[in-house]
């Protein structure tokens, strides 16, 4: 199971990911709200214990969640949060024409 957040780097995740049949690709679009992809991985991995579950997230969304992390380092939930270095807090930082 693989997350995304909400930023400059859902591009990527979106376009160039390629996910298999087995995978399952989680982006919430519901509010645009980032941080989602670091907190969500975390309820996933305990829902479904023995599924692998890693997120692809920007720095910025990373930053958001301190207890979160906490929490999943507590008690053992094994999520793998791959951060992109963006220094960027919105989406329109990269790709955008100057």
């Amino acid at each position: 199971m693989i997350f995304s957040d909400i930023g400059g780097h859902m591009r990527f995740n979106v376009h160039e990911l390629c996910i298999r049949a087995s995978q399952r690709f989680v982006l919430n679009l519901g509010f645009g709200s980032m941080g989602h992809g670091t907190a969500a991985p975390i309820g996933a991995a305990l829902a479904q214990p023995g599924r692998p579950v890693c997120a692809i997230i920007g720095d910025a969304c990373f930053a958001m969640n301190g207890m979160e992390l906490l929490t999943a380092a507590e008690y053992g939930v094994p999520v793998i949060w791959i951060v992109e270095t963006t220094r960027c807090t919105a989406s329109r930082g990269t790709g955008a024409k100057r």
